[in-house]
């Protein structure tokens, strides 16, 4: 027979949260429905972004790259790779050289201030080669005839010709724009001034020293073929032929040059530079310094350093104009040739997986892995949480696959899909968690309290458990309206529930305002719990429940004079009755079939305790009573006067009985006399001590004080009768209940 009610519990149990809940699991259904179908096509929107290279995303893209070579930190430069800087102190060599270092002729001619005669770089040439240096490379432009006349030119045209299989210098591409070039010259390749180039040998020096900066003006990609006729009609031709006249750039001369067996094919589309470290990563030491004895001696090793590398020469500092912005921050031209070529030489440049079925099927794929991932979560921190771990559990794979494969692949697509999913997902479970919130709430507030109602909605495991019955100890409140069935026998029916009704909604807000629940009405009696669907501490929910009573109290009084002054009705009389204690709170009534009434109670001695209170305001002449269990709970928070003690019927023990007067409020006084109140308690104590002489003497001092008022008299009364009639040795001051 357990087994079976338990069975039958359950079955009813679920019928409830059903009935409750109708219509969830319809729109959570649209729901899962909905985050899909709005995922797949964020997903789409975004590739289709990504195929057009929108400049938002592509920037964020760009800056995501750059940041992979932060989060990879500084690699070893290149060995072989070596920087000489016409910096200031070799510019103002005037003003740095003293004494005999002055006779050297190189000196004399660099002295003469920038630009140096030409002559200067054959010199140059000349030392670092028959020091062991295997490439001797300019990053600079000699586009005109030298100012030192005709024959500075001639010696360095000579120099780049005997050297010409170890010399490198720089040409600028000029590519279409539009209708015009870019600088408005002829579209092509301009070379050194023809004096400069002087025999066939000549020209396989020359290289050019362009890059081609993304659309955010940073430099991440180098080309080092390219050909007249791409440049002149890039409409026709995407590529070289090879019938085309080929340009080469200073970067992949520089790099054959040092080896020759380095391939350069399909090196006319831009490859992404690996670069090795930040700024000044390859030491800048000056060019002037190659000349100064001491110099060459202690930090070249009388030229021994140079032996085997290739030695990039070039203009370094803010005069130069030559800064630009890279993946590994603002860099120096020559500096970024260095990055450039050692990515030549070391054949690492950074692997790009752009193919479009490669970004869209990341697109894709993550989108769905945080649709899902968020699905199996319940809490929206929790789900806000997840898309940050997902967007860094995803930067955190790109930066391990860039520093071990240095491969990477469009980011920042799949970062918006993650985190606009996210949101999306987020979103949708709010949005149709609130309307269905709204939507049951709405229904249940017309049957149930509000706090029944919210219980449901917010915690349906709790509620479903206290639908079976749990233990809890909560405040009950009881209330009746005095002498209601006289006032039915007289008064117009229409006219007794209107007041009725405003009754009921004067006093049923109270209990909420004051977080206790409205568990039903009976007739004219209204029946109210604190801390069974939800307790903020044992105090303060007897703390609330006594304040609600004072409220109804005060309201109803409030509610009297206004009827009174409108002539409308006569005024009601309340009885208020208010205690604490453990009790079984659950869903009670029939689960008989095709008899099924359920009803979300509370049960037991301290409930009907409670009821009986509210019947013990009569005996006591008050509008409020509250048992000893609530008042120990309250007694720091409000003034109490001890009522009496009273044996309900039924029970054997006493229960002492208080009234509550208003609530203590720091600082301030209370509005009652204070001395009266505390010399009715001795008077009080007295009493139940048996002390009945001395307590006589106060009580009458307070019935001077308040005449009317009723406890003092019954005591009074009840002492003159004790004289008489003494009470019996078990007697502890109780007053005994012989109605209900």
């Amino acid at each position: 027979m357990a087994e079976e009610k338990k069975s039958a519990d359950n079955k009813l149990q679920d019928k409830i949260l059903r009935t409750l809940t109708r219509g969830v699991r319809d729109r959570k259904l649209r729901y899962t429905l909905l985050t899909p179908v709005l995922t797949f096509f964020i997903a789409l929107i975004l590739w289709a972004t990504q195929l057009l290279e929108w400049n938002q995303f592509t920037r964020l893209d760009g800056q995501l790259y750059n940041q992979l070579f932060e989060w990879r930190g500084p690699r070893a430069p290149h060995p072989d790779i070596v920087i000489l800087a016409i910096d200031d102190v070799t510019k103002e060599a005037g003003n740095q050289v003293f004494g005999s270092e002055t006779n050297n002729p190189s000196i004399q001619l660099m002295m003469n201030g920038f630009p140096f005669p030409r002559k200067v770089y054959g010199q140059i040439t000349e030392k670092l080669l028959n020091a062991g240096a295997k490439v001797v490379a300019y990053d600079m432009l000699f586009p005109s005839p030298s100012v030192y006349g005709v024959e500075d030119d001639a010696e360095w045209a000579k120099a780049i010709d005997l050297y010409s299989t170890n010399v490198v210098i720089g040409a600028n591409v000029q590519e279409k724009k539009d209708s015009t070039n870019q600088d408005g010259g002829t579209v092509g390749i301009s070379l050194p001034v023809d004096s400069l180039l002087t025999s066939a040998n000549s020209l396989t020096s020359v290289g050019f020293v362009n890059y081609w900066p993304d659309f955010d003006n940073y430099i991440r990609a180098a080309r080092h073929q390219t050909s007249l006729e791409v440049l002149s009609q890039p409409e026709v031709f995407s590529d070289i032929q090879p019938e085309h006249t080929l340009y080469t750039s200073y970067d992949a001369l520089a790099a054959r040059k040092y080896d020759p067996s380095i391939p350069l094919g399909g090196w006319s589309k831009p490859r992404l530079i690996n670069y090795s470290t930040p700024a000044l990563g390859y030491q800048h030491h000056s060019l002037l310094h190659i000349f100064l004895h001491m110099m060459w001696k202690q930090n070249f090793k009388n030229g021994e350093f140079f032996r085997g590398k290739i030695i990039l020469i070039g203009p370094v500092g803010n005069w130069t104009h030559d800064n630009h912005y890279t993946s590994y921050g603002f860099m120096p031209g020559v500096e970024i040739h260095a990055n450039s070529i050692a990515s030549i030489l070391r054949q690492d440049y950074v692997k790009i997986l752009n193919a479009p079925w490669i970004g869209g099927t990341l697109i894709f794929f993550m989108a769905f892995l945080t649709l899902f991932t968020m699905g199996r979560l319940k809490n929206a921190f929790a789900k806000l949480a997840s898309i940050v771990v997902i967007d860094g559990f995803f930067l955190l794979g790109a930066s391990l696959l860039f520093n071990s494969q240095t491969i990477v692949f469009p980011m920042a697509w799949s970062l918006i899909g993650i985190t606009l999913t996210g949101i999306t997902e987020l979103t949708a479970q709010i949005i149709m968690e609130q309307l269905e919130r709204r939507r049951v709430k709405s229904t249940l507030d017309k049957y149930v309290s509000k706090n029944v109602a919210n219980y449901v909605l917010e915690d349906q495991n709790e509620f479903t458990q206290a639908l079976g019955g749990k233990r809890k100890p909560v405040t009950i409140l009881f209330s009746d309206i005095r002498s209601f069935t006289t006032m039915t026998e007289s008064a117009d029916e229409q006219e007794l529930v209107k007041q009725l009704n405003e009754y009921f909604s004067t006093m049923v807000p109270l209990v909420y305002k004051t977080n206790g629940t409205l568990h039903k009405y009976i007739g004219d009696a209204i029946m109210a719990v604190w801390g069974d669907t939800h307790s903020y501490g044992t105090r303060e929910d007897a703390v609330n429940a006594t304040s609600a009573i004072l409220k109804m109290t005060r309201d109803l009084k409030i509610l009297n004079e206004r009827w009174e002054k409108e002539g409308k009705w006569q005024s009601l009389k309340i009885g208020v009755g208010l205690n604490h204690g453990t009790v079984v709170v659950g869903n009670i009534g029939s689960a008989a079939e095709g008899a099924e009434r359920m009803e979300f109670t509370v049960i037991g001695d301290a409930v009907n305790l409670a009821s009986r209170l509210e019947g013990a305001t009569k005996e006591f002449h008050t509008d409020r009573l509250i048992g000893e269990s609530v008042a120990e709970l309250v007694k720091d928070d409000f003034y109490l006067r001890s009522a009496g003690k009273l044996v309900v019927k039924g029970k054997t023990v006493p229960v002492a009985v208080f009234i509550p007067l208003e609530e203590k409020i720091p600082g301030e006084n209370p509005t009652f006399d204070k001395v009266w109140l505390d010399q009715y308690e001795e008077a009080y104590q007295f009493y139940i001590k048996r002390e009945f002489d001395k307590a006589e003497v106060l009580l009458k001092k307070c019935q001077e004080k308040e005449p009317s008022d009723y406890l003092c008299d019954r005591y009074i009364k009840e002492i003159a009768a004790f004289r008489i009639d003494p009470p019996g040795a078990d007697w502890q001051g109780e007053f005994k209940m012989k109605d209900k």
